[in-house]
């Protein structure tokens, strides 16, 4: 009978999409034979936070699926049952709550993802938060960071006061979670001396966590661009490749790949093209496809006419011209920008 260790044997040797590929045949097939508790393993290898390479569309379904799962379990208790058996449930539906912070603002990645997948994972992660009376700050700081990946300015701007209104509790992520979502925050709306004051502490190492400092490189060295600390960019670069490259978080490379081509740094460029770029386009959310399709760019032209039509596709569903106004900025780059710089 299939279990959950023979799927990981299985898996092993497998690259990123053959490993989605089977996960979903095989979660696929446990749902057609009722077997719900492999199932349920599926779903939270899937989502396990080391477990980053699959796709946003895969990791919300699985997601989805352990929320009812795991209801289901709690009200279908015996009165029987043991007080442990309770509460091993309870905090598996804790953790899940906790979890929505990881989906909910990556969702509007995926191009194909339907603005109705993406409303209706947003008022789930409220109505559990209120139910269960917890803090809304997460969900204002997830909303904010979502309609970040829209390109919505005024509505990010909006739920990003209602975070800093908001009084914090358990449900609250680490302390330097929440500086790394300010400054993206501050960097989004362009204050990028905001960002710059709140990254020292990050960039000294006083805040740190498991992502910390890796998703806020690409905002900090933007910035730095933006206020002609071009030296500063220079030195920061290589830092943020090696911790980036250490750490495996492949979906922050397409950033510095288009800042190296910024910064003048071609070899850096392009040795993270030749040894990521296959790699982020299996794995990678179309924004992130979208970014390397941009430093491919800078050489190739036709690379440009293809990241346009995926910058239209986003833009068409999230309903502006936010993708579209960057490949617009990148076509005045190209071959301009790095000879300024030097």
């Amino acid at each position: 009978m299939m279990n959950m260790s023979y799927i990981k044997e299985m898996i092993a040797p497998l690259t990123h999409i053959e490993k989605e590929q089977v996960l979903t045949e095989q979660y696929n097939a446990a749902i057609e034979q009722d077997n719900l508790n492999l199932a349920a393993d599926i779903a939270n290898y899937v989502l396990d936070e080391v477990q980053t390479e699959f796709h946003i569309r895969f990791r919300a379904h699985c997601f989805r699926f352990l929320l009812q799962y795991t209801q289901e379990k709690l009200s279908n208790l015996p009165e029987t049952a043991p007080e442990s058996e309770s509460d091993k449930y309870f905090e598996n539906l804790m953790e899940l709550i906790w979890k929505f912070k990881w989906i909910i603002p990556h969702i509007p990645e995926d191009a194909n993802a339907t603005m109705e997948e993406i409303d209706y994972m947003l008022e789930l992660m409220k109505d559990y938060y209120q139910y269960f009376e917890f803090s809304m700050a997460p969900v204002y700081t997830s909303k904010m960071l979502q309609y970040m990946a829209r390109g919505d300015r005024d509505k990010a701007q909006e739920y990003f006061k209602l975070w800093q209104n908001e009084p914090a509790d358990d449900m609250n992520d680490c302390p330097a979670c929440v500086a790394a979502d300010k400054v993206n925050y501050y960097y989004f709306i362009g204050d990028y001396a905001k960002v710059l004051d709140l990254s020292e502490d990050i960039l000294s190492g006083k805040l740190a966590c498991a992502e910390v400092p890796h998703i806020t490189y690409a905002a900090i060295l933007y910035s730095l661009l933006e206020t002609h600390q071009f030296d500063k960019a220079k030195k920061l670069l290589p830092k943020a490749v090696k911790l980036i490259e250490q750490e495996k978080m492949l979906r922050e490379l397409p950033d510095l790949m288009i800042i190296a081509y910024q910064l003048g740094e071609t070899e850096i460029a392009a040795n993270l093209i030749e040894k990521y770029h296959e790699s982020i386009f299996q794995i990678g959310e179309s924004v992130h496809i979208l970014k390397v399709l941009m430093a491919l760019s800078y050489h190739d032209t036709q690379n440009y006419d293809t990241a346009k039509e995926l910058a239209l596709t986003l833009d068409q569903r999230n309903g502006n011209q936010f993708y579209q106004n960057k490949i617009d900025s990148l076509g005045k780059q190209i071959g301009v920008l790095p000879h300024i710089l030097q």
